[in-house]
């Protein structure tokens, strides 16, 4: 769910308390349904699916008007790499609108959105031993750069490396 166990179990208590009911039994382990949760679950689904599928309706026509493309990616990205990016995209193609969706601290989250249809591109950091987590079926990518990663280490006394 792209949060902490944590912060979805503090979300859990205030929508029961919201609600002025109990949706888990958490008095055994592991904790289970109440009859309230097992009844008001079907709704919830509902409203969620109301939700957002007004809100891709919503998005989709603001799209179709602007023709905005719609980018994923982690911060660091969004303020080194990006902009030099859409620049040069720009020198070929003229002006492109663009923005970002709903910006996640993790490559999980940003995969997710994509997976999901609410971004156009999903601009990140690769690596060879790291798995993709994309059907390759369904997303074609391409290699824009590489970076290299240095080591360094801290001064000692001497302005010597620390370590070798």
């Amino acid at each position: 769910r792209n949060v902490t166990q944590s912060a979805l179990s503090r979300r859990i208590r205030q929508l029961e308390s919201w609600l002025g009911l109990s949706l888990f039994d958490r008095s055994s382990y592991p904790i289970g349904i109440t009859e309230e949760g097992k009844i008001f679950l079907p709704r919830a689904r509902e409203i969620l699916k109301l939700v957002q599928t007004s809100r891709q309706e919503a998005r989709q026509q603001h799209e179709d008007t602007a023709e905005v493309l719609v980018f994923a990616t982690l911060n660091t990205l969004s303020l080194t790499y990006f902009p030099g990016f859409i620049r040069r995209i720009e020198e070929r193609l003229g002006s492109v609108k663009t923005r970002f969706c709903d910006q996640y601290s993790s490559y999980d989250g940003n995969v997710a959105v994509l997976n999901q249809g609410e971004c156009d591109f999903l601009l990140t950091y690769a690596h060879e031993t790291v798995p993709l987590l994309l059907d390759p079926a369904r997303f074609i990518y391409r290699r824009l750069g590489s970076e290299r990663a240095i080591p360094v280490s801290i001064a000692g006394a001497d302005g010597r490396p620390v370590h070798a």
